[in-house]
Order: structure tokens, then sequence, then C-alpha cells
């Protein structure tokens, strides 16, 4: 029942067949207080580690593409 309710919470958390568009804003090795925003930075590192995991979990594809498939009816719209 667990491993049900947990695949069942991932499906409804994570869209399939959607374009999500992801944006990053001022990444950088280390936060500087004169250049970055305190809350829009984002550590390298960090930056990393996320993209990896969205590379290894979901097909990644470029704005025009996702775009057209939205228009051509293969992605849902949300």
């Amino acid at each position: 029942m667990k491993k049900y309710l947990k695949e069942k919470l991932r499906e409804f958390l994570i869209p399939q067949e959607k374009l999500v568009v992801l944006t990053y804003h001022q990444a950088s090795p280390q936060f500087d207080e004169k250049l970055n925003g305190q809350y829009i930075w984002t550590p390298i590192d960090f930056l990393e580690r996320q993209l990896d995991f969205l590379k290894n979990n979901f097909q990644i594809t470029g704005l025009m593409d996702g775009v057209s498939k939205l228009r051509k009816g293969e992605l849902k719209e949300t």
C-alpha cells in the first residue's frame, strides 16, 4: 500500500507529457551581495545537481521544440 501511495503521489506531483519551463537566474560559484539578489541567486553546484537530476529523469527539449509540440497537441496544456 505504501509503495502504491508513493507512486500515485509521484504521478500527481511530477507532470507527464506536459511542457514545463524552468529558468535559473544569477548562477555563480559564490554569492556576491553587490551582484546577486539574495532570493534569486543559484549556487553552481546546486544548479549542476538539479540539471543532472532533470537529465536523468525527464526528457529535456529546447523551448521552441516544446512550444511546437504543445501547438501540435503532442503535449497536454496545464
